[in-house]
């Protein structure tokens, strides 16, 4: 398994952020949102901090009555 491991620049970065959410109206993370809604056209934009919270709200969005299922190969990222 391969686990993404950031260098000490990145984890230094990190550290600086600020620990807001959107639902408290955090400036930084609200004008990040904001800026990837106007980057990609789209009327918002929504931030998740990791790739499993991205996958069960891609997945939930999509699966809105029975069955809930969904098709996939056994090595795929969202099985794992």
């Amino acid at each position: 398994m391969h686990f993404a491991v950031p260098t000490k620049e990145m984890y230094a970065y990190a550290s600086l952020a600020s620990l807001g959410d959107d639902v408290y109206f955090e400036p930084s993370t609200n004008a990040l949102e904001a800026h990837v809604a106007q980057l990609t056209g789209k009327e918002a934009g929504l931030f998740l901090p990791s790739g499993a919270m991205s996958n069960q709200i891609a997945l939930r969005t999509h699966l809105k009555q029975p069955p809930y299922s969904v098709l996939m190969d056994i090595r795929s990222h969202i099985n794992k």
